[in-house]
């Protein structure tokens, strides 16, 4: 497990505005320093936990990763990403009221991001979670929307061209997608379908897309 760009992250309920588990590169994992501050902890002291665990030395590896990140002063320091089991070893001897409304806070954010990385649906149980619910679904029906607008030209031309019958010329594509022929080379050489030899005046074809049989040579 590394400290790579978190892919997706599951928070603590609204008005607990607290990243308790996130997933990345397909595994779920919790964070040191934020085990330390909900269990009202020095990271210190979480810290020196991890590493007086009596545990095999394989599921030390497996479990909880060491790795570094750099505070707001620009200081480098160490923490671990904790995997589901690394955090149940290490949260099983913390106590009091506080303690155990925070296992429960963790093992429902595990629950629901192995749910969600399986693509189960999620049953919002709270007001709060129904509306984050919809917000989200709402979020990604926009960018659904977005990305079909976006593709909507290059979907356009792709029907002008189906319909065309036999091959056609550059030019004669270019008349067919309402573009310019000079455009049109330029898109074509952008995208590795047709090339120029030094000092040579004529545009030649790549050999993949003539042996695909998408471009002829005339």
């Amino acid at each position: 497990m590394t400290d790579k760009t978190k892919q997706s992250q599951v928070s603590a309920p609204a008005g607990e505005d607290k990243t308790l588990v996130i997933e990345q590169d397909g595994q779920i994992i919790a964070d040191s320093r934020m085990i330390a501050e909900v269990f009202e902890k020095q990271h210190k002291d979480v810290l020196r936990a991890i590493k007086t665990l009596e545990c095999p030395n394989e599921f030390s590896r497996r479990n909880f990763a060491l790795s570094d990140y750099t505070n707001d002063r620009g200081k480098t320091y160490q923490k671990y990403d904790l995997t589901r089991d690394g955090f149940s070893l290490l949260v099983m001897g913390f106590t009091g009221k506080e303690a155990m409304k925070w296992k429960i806070r963790y093992i429902e954010a595990f629950n629901k991001m192995e749910a969600r990385l399986r693509g189960e649906v999620h049953i919002p149980q709270t007001l709060p979670d129904a509306l984050r619910l919809a917000a989200d679904e709402s979020e990604r029906a926009n960018r659904a929307e977005q990305k079909l607008l976006e593709a909507q030209p290059t979907l356009n031309h792709a029907r002008r061209l189906e319909n065309s019958a036999g091959s056609l010329s550059v030019t004669e594509a270019a008349k067919v997608l309402k573009v310019r022929p000079k455009e049109l080379f330029t898109r074509l050489s952008a995208e590795h379908w047709i090339y120029k030899r030094a000092g040579c005046k004529s545009w030649l074809g790549y050999q993949d897309k003539i042996q695909s049989g998408v471009l002829e040579l005339s």
